[in-house]
């Protein structure tokens, strides 16, 4: 998918102000000990602002362009949350519906345990809102691909090892609380792919990927690509990690999708347009809407509604995550890369920053990273 490359002006921005946008994604990269990047702004089906830096790794020195594949991490989640609302949309999945039904391990043997009737009360919205009870990922969950058993697939390996988690028992009850769990995330995935027939990556590819043409996004790519892989320069912090190169095959739907910048940001054209692009229709413009509305406001908290299916929403002033200046409505989904896929309805926006460097150094919190970003591509609008 392609689109026209007009002046800022022409859209009603400004080119000076967008320049900040851009030095800013850069600096903070080179801060970050980052070896290249990219930014990337549309506005009303333009690219507006489109600049590479750097080269690929440490140990590749092509320039970091057009074509360079980064590894996403948990922008991943966002695309998650579309194969999700697709088989919603089907009629194949119920939001409400108890995940044991389709999980029938998450009670362990004996469903009448006291543990065993909490999990019941598990749901899919619950899995898709990090609000179920799982617990965060830790470093033997993500390094448990190690465990890979003769003849089982990853994503399977990885749902083993969640359930084992969650099956000791919940950390809060489900719904009562929220943690960022990457265990539940793979509990979703092997849910979709029970209920559909299709991992989560086979799915995107052939409703979504394929239709719009899109080759250079996915879990998996041609030999010929791979070389265009990003290298991630801090090994030591993804050591608990299988290198992007090695584990693309993997379909981790918590974090394994790569992508260059054009192709996610018509991604995110894409839902701008509630679920159409170039005449081809996705989904519906009701499921984008379900999918990046409030599906859970933290407890205690009613007027605090900021995350719908895995997206972060911007529908509070102190919404976290995202910016001050961006208008309400704007939803976003980021990674442990240093990577953000923003939409901004109301301004008619779509932002993409991608980076190299995974984690955070000391001092450095990369949900205080975006906001400045977005704020920056949002405050550049002059009409």
């Amino acid at each position: 998918m392609s689109f026209e490359t007009v002046a800022p002006e022409s859209v009603g921005m400004s080119s000076s102000r967008l320049f900040k946008a851009r030095d800013y994604a850069r600096r903070v990269s080179d801060q970050l000990g980052g070896t290249g990047g990219a930014a990337l702004v549309t506005r009303r089906d333009k690219i507006v602002g489109e600049w590479y830096w750097g080269v690929r790794g440490p140990q590749n020195d092509h320039p970091f362009d057009a074509d360079t594949l980064v590894p996403l991490y948990s922008v991943t989640k966002g695309f998650t949350a579309i194969a999700l609302s697709l088989l919603i949309e089907d009629g194949v999945l119920w939001l409400d519906e108890p995940v044991y039904r389709h999980l029938p391990e998450l009670l362990g043997d004996d469903p009448t345990t006291p543990t065993a009737q909490t999990l019941q009360k598990i749901t899919v919205r619950h899995l898709a809102t990090h609000s179920s009870g799982f617990p965060a990922g830790d470093p033997d969950y993500y390094g448990c691909w190690r465990d890979r058993r003769p003849g089982e697939e990853l994503a399977a390996t990885y749902f083993r090892h969640a359930i084992a988690r969650v099956t000791r028992g919940v950390v809060f009850e489900p719904g009562a609380s929220h943690i960022y769990s990457d265990p539940a995330v793979a509990a979703l995935g092997e849910l979709i792919f029970r209920a559909s027939g299709q991992r989560v990556p086979d799915l995107l590819q052939e409703r979504m990927f394929d239709p719009l043409g899109l080759r250079r996004i996915g879990w998996d790519f041609p030999e010929e690509l791979v070389g265009d892989i990003a290298e991630i320069v801090n090994r030591d912090w993804m050591s608990h990690l299988p290198d992007a190169r090695t584990a693309r095959r993997a379909g981790s739907v918590a974090g394994g999708l790569i992508s260059n910048a054009r192709d996610l940001a018509a991604c995110g054209v894409m839902l701008l347009h509630g679920g159409e692009l170039g005449g081809v229709r996705v989904m519906a413009p009701l499921t984008v809407q379900m999918m990046t509305t409030c599906q859970f406001p933290l407890p205690g908290r009613p007027n605090y509604p900021h995350r719908g299916l895995f997206w972060w929403i911007k529908a509070a002033p102190d919404t976290p995550e995202l910016g001050t200046i961006v208008p309400y409505g704007t939803y976003c989904h980021g990674g442990a890369g240093h990577s953000v896929l923003v939409i901004m309805p109301a301004l008619d926006i779509v932002a993409i920053m991608l980076r190299n460097r995974a984690g955070d150094p000391a001092g450095f919190l990369y949900n205080r990273d975006y906001p400045v970003f977005m704020d920056l591509v949002a405050a550049a609008v002059e009409q």
